[in-house]
């Protein structure tokens, strides 16, 4: 699986605040080790700042996984990519559509 490096930082402000710092570190060396971290570069930023994605976040998020010829994005907030040319899953349809391809 890949992730942006965004959604790295952001997995660890958010377990931080549940928990701490030290803990949020922890979690994240444990999440490395299951994922691909895909680089967020000037291109990337500049993309999203010139799109019409309303949330700047979205946007880049949006145009890394395209950069980086990722074509589907899950997310719980699926009317935020609304601007996005990808494919765009709830986590719901995401592990429904998985469970159908592997279950043949």
């Amino acid at each position: 699986m890949n992730v942006s490096s965004l959604s790295l930082s952001n997995a660890h402000y958010l377990i931080s605040r549940i928990e701490n710092k030290s803990k949020a570190r922890e979690k994240i060396k444990e999440l490395l080790k299951l994922v691909e971290t895909l680089s967020i570069h000037k291109s990337t930023v500049e993309k999203a700042a010139y799109s019409e994605f309303k949330d700047f976040e979205d946007a880049i998020q949006n145009f890394c996984a395209d950069e980086h010829g990722i074509k589907l994005i899950v997310t719980r907030n699926v009317k935020d990519y609304s601007k996005s040319n990808l494919s765009i899953q709830t986590p719901r349809e995401f592990i429904a559509a998985f469970e159908k391809d592997y279950r043949h």
